[in-house]
């Protein structure tokens, strides 16, 4: 099937549906976090972990025409064991969002008013503990614009 804007949308405001759903769940069954620490939703700059970092992963992000308005890079630290993602927007909308999510344990979204290069808070994920990206172009009203989709790295 084609992806048309209109099927970008309707297919992204199902998987919002899905994620709230999961969301509310989590919330109503009060799971805790698989742990908690100290390094999680810190700035990579500032703790000195972004230091000899490099990137595990790259994903263009396209809107629904299909055309690349971004680009995602998912670094890790080896010294500090940690995973954040960073955002190249390339100005096709105000907001870079910046997901990651310990795939059973902590989650951290950043947005920001960013064109050029631009980084999210890191989660403590040491090795090959799996988590869950995404990277995201947004409208100042946080409407995506253009998104990687949700991808999960072990």
């Amino acid at each position: 099937m084609k992806m048309t804007l209109r099927n970008y949308r309707a297919r992204a405001a199902r998987v919002a549906a899905t994620l709230a759903a999961i969301v509310g769940l989590v919330l109503v069954v009060g799971v805790a976090p698989a742990s908690a620490h100290p390094l999680d939703h810190t700035n990579p700059s500032t703790t000195g972990c972004a230091s000899g970092s490099y990137a595990i992963y790259s994903k263009a992000i396209k809107n629904g025409a299909g055309t690349t308005i971004g680009m995602m890079e998912v670094r890790y630290s080896p010294s500090c064991g940690t995973n954040w993602v960073r955002v190249n927007n390339y100005g096709y909308g105000p907001v870079a969002g910046k997901m990651v999510s310990v795939v059973g344990g902590a989650y951290d979204y950043v947005g920001d008013a960013y064109v050029g290069w631009s980084y999210g808070n890191q989660l403590y994920a040491p090795g090959s503990t799996c988590i869950i990206v995404e990277g995201s172009i947004r409208s100042s009203s946080n409407t995506v614009i253009g998104s990687t989709g949700y991808i999960q790295l072990c």
